[in-house]
């Protein structure tokens, strides 16, 4: 069972200014839905990794 590689457009690494497409090895989402009370606005917030 082989996973298929993902890869990120070309970024500079931070660490050696190196720059190339990186393969994306994990994510992270703490994205939420939020609502305000007695309105019918509804939006997402979080932080994706």
């Amino acid at each position: 069972m082989s996973k298929e590689k993902n890869f990120t457009t070309s970024i500079k690494c931070g660490h050696c200014q190196n720059q190339a497409p990186m393969e994306v090895v994990a994510d992270y989402s703490t994205v939420k839905e939020y609502s305000a009370r007695q309105t019918i606005v509804i939006w997402d917030a979080g932080s994706v990794y």
